[in-house]
């Protein structure tokens, strides 16, 4: 049955067997999910409606997105459903901001709180600016990545923008 997961998968949900579909979710987040098969895996869950499977998907690509994003199921999702591309770059960069923006933040209170009493407003506002300062780097990040992807579906060669 492991062999056919994926094939079984699609079947559970096309002729609406759901105890095949639920068995067919369990054994792919027993560890049969991949670097080389995640991004498929993504597709067919969301074709699927498994969405806890979609989660999971993409958690591991968030995580580990550096050598998933080198695959070739992720330049063939690349090619074919270039949304889900930009949908998946976001993520990645929201989840860098994210982590950034707590990190910033314990940092700064953890300043403001060794600085004690005397310039407490101050480091908090030094906190802000840096956590203001990394969100718009998010943001120009993603506008990076949407015009290195137009260069690149154009066919003009690499993106003359290196801000990243």
């Amino acid at each position: 049955m492991k062999k056919f997961v994926l094939h079984l998968l699609v079947l559970s949900h096309s002729y609406s067997v759901p105890s095949l579909k639920r068995v067919c979710i369990y054994i792919l987040e027993q560890g049969w999910i991949t670097k080389e098969n995640v991004v498929d895996v993504l597709q067919l869950a969301r074709n699927c409606d498994a969405p806890r499977l979609s989660l999971i998907c993409v958690r591991m690509i968030v995580k580990d997105f550096k050598a998933i994003s080198s695959t070739e199921g992720w330049k063939v999702m690349r090619r074919v459903n270039p949304a889900l591309e930009q949908e998946l770059l976001e993520f990645v960069v929201e989840a860098d901001s994210v982590s950034s923006f707590f990190f910033l933040f314990q940092i700064s209170y953890l300043t403001s709180v060794f600085v004690g009493g005397r310039n407490k407003k101050n480091t908090c506002m030094l906190g802000f600016e840096m956590i203001s300062h990394l969100i718009l780097r998010s943001w120009i990040q993603i506008f990076v990545l949407e015009e290195r992807r137009e260069v690149e579906e154009k066919g003009r060669g690499k993106s003359v923008l290196a801000i990243v």
